[in-house]
């Protein structure tokens, strides 16, 4: 029974690595339907949950949230398996590619190939970002600050395209966890006033 579990780990995160392009936020739309819809292994809120801790922390998202999905089902062998089984597909195709990059992007057809999947990570990107949105504002308690704050920043990263202007998402990161923070201690303190 430990074997399979860790074999389908295996298998579902190598597919994920192998048919997923565009990163670790390529992956995130196969991430939720295999983790969440299909396997069940974690639910919506706690997918939204993992992927802010995977981005708020060091290495690849996708990498991070293989790793917390195994762990959390097998532990540290889970975690090893999951890991590996995502990231061995890019380490094997990039090595096949390295070996024969230059020859291979002389072809016209690689080149076409590589634009229509530029084009699909954009659209996958974007039905991820309205999958993860929907999902926040429907566990949200306050579904106004959420779609406020969500329009806030939106506005700001067309703007920054617009000009193009260098702005870290490190910092767009922490300027939304000290808006929450602050958000959450204000409502506390009417929440007490209003007990007094």
């Amino acid at each position: 029974m430990v074997g399979k579990m860790l074999l389908k780990l295996f298998v579902e995160f190598f597919k994920i690595g192998l048919f997923s392009f565009g990163g670790g936020y390529g992956m995130l739309a196969l991430m939720q339907e295999t983790c969440v819809e299909k396997n069940k292994w974690l639910d919506k809120e706690e997918f939204m949950d993992v992927v802010a801790v995977a981005e708020s922390t060091p290495g690849p998202i996708a990498v991070n949230l293989s790793t917390y999905v195994g762990y959390k089902h097998k532990k540290l062998i889970g975690a090893t398996i999951s890991t590996i089984g995502v990231c061995a597909p890019s380490m094997i195709i990039i090595g096949i590619i390295s070996v024969y990059f230059e020859n291979f992007l002389q072809f016209k057809i690689v080149r076409y190939a590589f634009t229509g999947v530029r084009i699909a990570v954009s659209i996958l990107l974007i039905d991820i970002a309205i999958r993860l949105l929907k999902t926040e504002i429907a566990s949200s308690p306050n579904k106004k600050f959420t779609i406020s704050l969500f329009t806030i920043f939106a506005i700001f990263l067309l703007i920054q395209n617009i000009i193009q202007f260098s702005f870290s998402s490190i910092y767009l990161i922490l300027i939304a966890a000290i808006i929450g923070l602050m958000y959450h201690v204000i409502i506390n303190m009417k929440n007490n006033d209003k007990n007094l």
